[in-house]
């Protein structure tokens, strides 16, 4: 008899053992479950966090139409602010926030409003621009970004002149040039630069044009040349550095 109560007890006591594992398993299981969801709500919030708290009635209209266009040291950027009264400016931010600048809205009919600005002074690198309409009583929209690679220096030194095939000076005193076809379809025109017996003299070649003849060359002058590109989307042309490529003697 007492093996008997000995056998029964150990059976429960390994029974309620065995249950209680299982019960952790579960509870660990649904903890795991529970933060993976948690997680994940987290990130949708991340992504704009602001947005669901404040509400989406408390946002101004996004900005529409976002271009920008690149230059020599500077940038010009378009955009449309969507017919909504409240909005009364926009700020451009970049530099990671630490440069920016404010355009006021100037409306002219109920409409949208077509946008601009041309930023001047900036460094040659990437830039990602971020623009923000905002009114005066603390309101704002939702960012709009676009990004940007602006021209200097640098890329201004990496440009190659037109090449020239051969330079022949006549019996009567001119230069023939033989120009090569062009390298680069950014290749506006190019520009023979020489001090000439009237004076400083500039002959703008055309990108269809295989010959150039100089007259009236000064003994003594220096012919340049010096290539002009306008890249694909750029605000404006860029002139490669002159190039000395014969002496008058």
């Amino acid at each position: 008899m007492k093996t008997y109560l000995y056998f029964m007890l150990k059976k429960r006591t390994s029974d309620f053992s065995s249950i209680k594992s299982k019960t952790l398993i579960i509870s660990f299981v649904t903890f795991l479950v529970v933060s993976m969801l948690t997680s994940c709500d987290k990130g949708m919030y991340d992504v704009s966090g602001e947005f669901y708290h404040r509400g989406e009635e408390l946002y101004l209209g996004v900005v529409d139409s976002v271009k920008v266009v690149p230059g020599y040291n500077k940038a010009k950027l378009s955009w449309e602010i969507k017919a909504d009264p409240r909005i009364t400016k926009t700020v451009i931010y970049w530099n990671k926030r630490k440069d920016s600048t404010v355009v006021n809205v100037v409306r002219e009919s109920n409409g949208r409003t077509p946008m601009e600005i041309e930023l001047k002074n900036l460094e040659e690198k990437d830039y990602i621009f971020e623009l923000i309409a905002k009114n005066d009583n603390g309101l704002f929209s939702l960012p709009k970004q676009t990004a940007v690679s602006v021209f200097g220096d640098v890329y201004i030194k990496n440009l190659r002149n037109r090449t020239i095939a051969s330079i022949t000076r006549q019996q009567n005193g001119d230069l023939t040039i033989v120009w090569n076809p062009i390298a680069s379809s950014s290749i506006s025109y190019t520009t023979l630069k020489y001090e000439g017996i009237e004076g400083a003299q500039e002959v703008k070649v055309v990108n269809t044009d295989t010959q150039t003849i100089l007259k009236g060359l000064k003994a003594g002058s220096q012919i340049k040349v010096s290539t002009a590109f306008l890249p694909a989307g750029a605000l404006d042309i860029l002139n490669a550095l002159d190039e000395v490529v014969y002496t008058f003697l």
